[in-house]
């Protein structure tokens, strides 16, 4: 499992247990997850285009440009 997406599931309450790191669900937040997975993405887009924008030193990128 991607590290990033197990350090949000966490924050979730999602557990790992045993030998080979069995997952345990208890009182999992599936709501939360998904809400933090999305903010995530969004944040990773942006920097995404913070990024761009610097390279090839653009103030502002239009619409449908990036």
């Amino acid at each position: 499992m991607n590290e990033r997406i197990k350090e949000l599931a966490e924050q979730c309450h999602w557990e790992t247990y045993g030998v080979n790191g069995e997952l345990l669900a208890s009182g999992f937040d599936e709501e939360k997850f998904a809400m933090l997975v999305i903010q995530d993405y969004e944040n990773d887009k942006r920097e995404s285009r913070r990024e761009i924008k610097s390279e090839l030193g653009y103030s502002r990128i239009g619409r449908n440009n990036v």
